[in-house]
């Protein structure tokens, strides 16, 4: 027998980094917050957080005393809340959830909707999923989906299902917290708030904001709902300076 070798070496398998800290504690009142899970607000009955059709692997943790989903070996997880226990968010605005991982490079979330039967596959079924590509790594990112971008959900009164699915298939390591819906508050009535107008659209410099009552909030959010930047309308005229701000689509809220 004749054989080459070459290349012979002993190795290990560097672990992943972890979180240093707990997700951020959420601001929202509790009145206008539908939660599934987090140690800020009252949740409602979860069925499960890892189904059996699922693959992945699901540890419950605490960081720093604070309640933590750890899932791994990720290609996919489902999170169901069924029967009497099915979501109904047609009155909310926003789907929260706050993610870590440190090796992720794709993200999806999905919301399926079981339709007036309450049924999987009844025909009335319909559901949205979210893709975010290369999301960063090693730190803890809250997404604030506004309910209006899961375009193919025909009803959100029925809510069943919360998919997670990241890239690597099969590898990734995701940590979960926060995970709710949430309405805004508006002190505006809606006569009023028809009259609020914001110029010029599209903004390089300045926006200007004008109908809005005094005192009233404003918050701008990116495209991914997250909070860039938050006031008071202080004039009939507020002027905000977007100099600072990305390129990129935003949306901005009264309260």
């Amino acid at each position: 027998n004749i054989i080459y070798f070459d290349n012979i070496t002993f190795g290990e398998t560097i672990p992943l980094a972890e979180p240093m800290g707990p997700a951020p504690d959420p601001t929202e009142d509790e009145e206008l917050v539908l939660s599934m899970f987090s140690n800020t607000y009252p949740s409602v009955i979860v069925d499960t957080w890892l189904t059996a059709w699922s693959e992945g692997v699901l540890q419950d943790i605490q960081i720093d005393g604070n309640d933590t989903k750890r899932y791994s070996g990720v290609n996919f997880v489902g999170v169901e809340t069924l029967g009497g226990n099915l979501i109904d968010a047609s009155e909310m605005d926003f789907f929260h959830i706050d993610v870590w991982s440190a090796n992720f490079t794709q993200l999806k979330l999905k919301l399926v909707d079981f339709g007036a039967d309450e049924a999987y596959e009844g025909g009335d079924d319909s559901e949205h999923e979210i893709i975010y590509d290369m999301p960063a790594q090693e730190e803890w990112i809250s997404y604030q989906i506004p309910m209006e971008d899961f375009v193919d959900m025909i009803n959100t009164d029925n809510i069943a299902q919360l998919v997670i699915s990241a890239s690597p298939p099969g590898q990734s390591v995701i940590y979960v917290d926060n995970v709710y819906y949430s309405k805004t508050a508006s002190n505006i009535n809606e006569n009023v708030e028809d009259q609020i107008t914001v110029f010029p659209n599209p903004a390089t410099e300045v926006i200007n904001i004008t109908g809005a009552e005094l005192s009233s909030t404003y918050q701008i959010l990116d495209a991914f709902g997250r909070l860039v930047e938050e006031g008071s309308i202080t004039s009939a005229q507020t002027k905000i300076n977007t100099s600072a701000l990305s390129t990129g689509a935003y949306r901005i809220v009264f309260n």
